[in-house]
């Protein structure tokens, strides 16, 4: 641990993150962590990785909350598996989950609250990354294929008010707040690459060489 790096970044729905996690974790040899948190999520509490996709970086409703202290909504029961696993059961794996990771290997996280989790780690860097709307809806129609523009525009609307709220709730801070990270970069001003090689660079700056 004593020499591991870790690379929080959290980001703005389409403003890439996921590729420049990727792009950043092969240049710096380094773990990729994103929905490989699923899939062990998924090992060690006993269910699919699409069950808890539901609950990915989502903070639970009032429903789900109402689901799992009653164990029925309006008078109907409700099935078993659905309110055995809530938010935040995945949320508590998931911080064990990146405890662990980092202790063992230098990683670079992609969002749930890696860079609160680890805020005390003794060799980590927070990125947060933002996009323009055109940037954002250019990056979202080449992966997800969108067609319809309005749509598009509501996906960025609902990722984002879910990530945020999601930050918020397991946190107490505000998710595009400053002072939370150590570098904010629009994606859209630099493009992707440039992005990678920026963070590279202040990795090495703070910490010497990799």
């Amino acid at each position: 641990m004593k020499n591991n790096i870790a690379i929080t970044i959290n980001r703005e729905f389409g403003s890439g993150g996921r590729l420049v996690g990727e792009k950043l974790a092969e240049a710096l040899n380094m773990k990729f962590v994103d929905k490989l948190m699923l899939t062990e999520a998924a090992k060690l509490m006993g269910v699919t990785e699409e069950h808890l996709k539901s609950f990915d970086e989502k903070a639970p409703s009032v429903w789900q909350v109402s689901s799992v202290n009653m164990g029925s909504y309006h008078g109907m029961s409700v099935p078993y598996y659905f309110y055995s696993v809530t938010n935040n059961d995945l949320y508590i794996t998931q911080v064990n989950l990146i405890e662990k990771l980092a202790k063992e290997n230098s990683c670079i996280f992609i969002g749930r609250c890696a860079n609160v989790v680890l805020e005390d780690y003794p060799k980590r860097v927070s990125v947060f990354l933002y996009a323009d709307k055109d940037f954002k809806k250019r990056m979202i129609e080449e992966i997800y294929h969108f067609t319809n523009l309005k749509d598009v525009d509501k996906e960025i609307k609902r990722i984002d008010k879910e990530r945020s709220t999601y930050y918020t709730n397991y946190t107490g801070y505000k998710w595009r707040d400053p002072h939370q990270y150590d570098l904010m970069i629009n994606t859209s001003d630099i493009g992707i690459e440039n992005t990678v090689k920026l963070i590279q660079s202040y990795v090495k700056m703070k910490y010497g060489t990799i």
